[in-house]
């Protein structure tokens, strides 16, 4: 290196010139990491510790990944209506879905199998008229909505289509599919498809949708003058918490050996339950923000519900219509 006043040949210790006395000037670099000066060969930062070396660019993406603010998450809506075009093409975006909806509701109540023998029955019966009107309906209804798109009328649609969608199936598969139904709805479940809740009897209600006489195998009690005290007391002490106003419908003992500790009970407010291996969990009517139902189980406000297939099916049916009452 060379002294940068005369140019002389400087040793390679020396902090001076030994010509003309100047102060070597030390090479730095800056810290990839810190941006801390330091010496031009040192390997490491003496302020953060770091390796001298340039970050990879994969390294550079990282950092730059982690000190971004994360996006907040977009609703994607279960039956997405693209508005570009005219009504026609909107109304055969209505109907693809519903066809989406009634493979999903086979495929619960009966057997991905069957699909083809429902839509054959869907036509056979005339019900395709009932659909083609009330379709044309539901057009009319979203229409509007198409000038003011933003992530709440993205949720109202989906909700406006699920509703219906729900409302026809359960018409659908009640009056024409019986004979391929696995899973059967009561008739008297057509009787909440137009209704508010003024009009509702939470008793009735709980027990039409449930249809308790078809679950020969469970262990349910609704007269409570015929249910063992001991099983009342375990409910009470391990998942039924009801508060003092607040009648009880119905209870669901699903221990093996019958001690109600673990079980469903519906009130006139909430169902409450109790899962194995989990901790007790309620869910008010006016609280519910989702329910769905999965493979072999259902989530209730993202938590786990399970009690056989028909029940899970016909509870979730019941949560849905209490929703929208609620």
């Amino acid at each position: 290196m060379d002294c940068p006043n005369c140019q002389a040949k400087l040793l390679k210790d020396a902090r001076f010139c030994h010509q003309c006395g100047t102060e070597k000037v030390i090479e730095v670099k800056p810290c990839p990491h810190c941006e801390t000066k330091n010496p031009s060969n040192a390997k490491f930062c003496f302020a953060c510790g770091q390796s001298m070396k340039t970050p990879s660019k994969e390294k550079l993406k990282e950092k730059e990944a982690s000190t971004e603010k994360p996006k907040e998450a977009v609703y994607q809506p279960v039956y997405p209506i693209d508005f570009e075009g005219d009504i026609n093409k909107v109304t055969e975006q209505v109907k693809t879905n519903f066809f989406l909806a009634l493979k999903k509701r086979v495929q619960t109540q009966s057997s991905s199998k069957k699909y083809s023998e429902y839509l054959e029955t869907f036509y056979s019966s005339g019900f395709n008229y009932f659909f083609d009107s009330r379709i044309q309906q539901l057009t009319h209804i979203i229409m509007p909505l198409k000038d003011m798109i933003s992530e709440r009328t993205t949720i109202k649609i989906d909700q406006l289509l699920d509703e219906a969608y729900e409302t026809l199936l359960d018409r659908f598969t009640i009056e024409h599919t019986k004979h391929l139904n696995k899973i059967q709805l009561s008739n008297a479940v057509l009787r909440y498809q137009f209704i508010d809740k003024k009009e509702v009897d939470m008793e009735q209600i709980v027990f039409d949708y449930l249809d308790l006489d078809q679950e020969k195998t469970e262990k349910i009690y609704t007269n409570f003058m015929n249910m063992p005290v001991a099983k009342i007391r375990n409910a009470s002490q391990n998942f039924l918490f009801p508060a003092r106003d607040e009648p009880i419908l119905v209870i669901g003992d699903q221990t093996v050996f019958g001690s109600c500790r673990e079980g469903f009970a519906f009130t006139t407010r909430a169902l409450y339950w109790k899962a194995h291996f989990n901790k007790a969990q309620k869910a008010y009517y006016h609280e519910l923000y989702e329910v769905r139902v999965e493979e072999d189980w259902v989530s209730i406000n993202d938590q786990y519900f399970h009690v056989n297939a028909s029940l899970n099916f016909k509870i979730s049916k019941l949560l849905k219509k209490l929703k929208t009452i609620f």
